[in-house]
């Protein structure tokens, strides 16, 4: 079988010498036995997923050694043969606003090192602490929108035009059987063991939190309890992020409709209706 990659001809220039495309290949990998191709896109199951590709291809056994894959990211990267010759080739998509939410709760209020990609020292000086998801929006919305790869738009990781499996991120359970018969193992779910997700935390109280700085965000997930994705948002921000992500959105509602986007009501067009 011959795969279509989406950027290869993008370029009259050497394949090698093409960095869309480039990108994209590197966040191909390779499941070896399967003869799988899995583009992994930050912030979509992607530790369970690349857990799974460890164990594998014989890098891991046990969950005990999970940190690994963190230094690994591109360890199983498909090279061009395998790329063209894969026997199933899928990929995980996840509402954008949902996933911009993730990342923010997890990589900006606990100011891990990708803060300072958004918030760079050479753009003025700032207090971390001070941080609101709306100065993170509308940073993004300054040139940062490629900054780092877990707020970087989920179609610059899609190497093929098509994929042999579509999965949606929010039905994730309801496609673990047939992957992990296909893949030829148990997918286990690392949520737990790595604690990067917002599913642990209880619901804020009503209310909105675009406004709140990230010092009382990260005092509440002291706490155990976060704002849902809806209370970070307004109109306003919504807009802007549709605007951001429009081809994610019209991705994502191609695939599988509106049912589980965030805000429907941009999901047409990636701007307000």
């Amino acid at each position: 079988m011959s795969r279509s990659l989406r950027y290869a001809a993008g370029t009259f220039r050497p394949i090698a010498e093409n960095l869309t495309h480039g990108f994209a290949a590197e966040h191909a990998l390779e499941f070896y036995k399967a003869r799988a191709v899995y583009s992994f896109i930050p912030k979509n199951a992607c530790s369970t997923l690349r857990f799974a590709l460890a164990r594998a291809n014989g890098a891991l056994s046990s969950p005990v050694q999970i940190d690994w894959i963190h230094h690994n990211n591109y360890t199983f990267r498909a090279d061009q043969r395998s790329l063209q010759q894969a026997e199933f080739t899928f990929v995980v998509l996840r509402c954008p606003f949902r996933r911009l939410v993730s990342v923010f709760l997890d990589k900006i209020v606990n100011r891990y090192h990708n803060f300072w990609f958004a918030f760079p020292q050479e753009d003025g000086p700032i207090i971390p602490g001070n941080v609101t998801f709306r100065m993170f929006v509308e940073r993004l919305a300054r040139n940062k929108l490629s900054a780092d790869i877990h707020w970087r738009p989920q179609i610059d990781f899609l190497v093929y035009e098509g994929y042999d499996r579509w999965i949606a991120l929010e039905r994730f359970p309801e496609a673990l059987p047939e992957l992990s018969e296909r893949l030829g193992l148990e997918i286990l779910d690392t949520r737990a063991l790595l604690r990067h997700d917002t599913s642990r935390f209880a619901p804020a109280p009503a209310g909105r939190y675009a406004d709140t700085p990230i010092r009382e965000l990260e005092a509440m997930q002291a706490e155990g309890i976060a704002p849902r994705g809806d209370q970070l948002f307004d109109d306003g921000l919504a807009g802007i992020v549709a605007h951001l992500y429009h081809a994610d959105l019209e991705l994502y509602v191609a695939q599988f409709g509106t049912d589980s986007v965030l805000f429907p009501r941009f999901a047409r067009t990636g701007q307000d209706q």
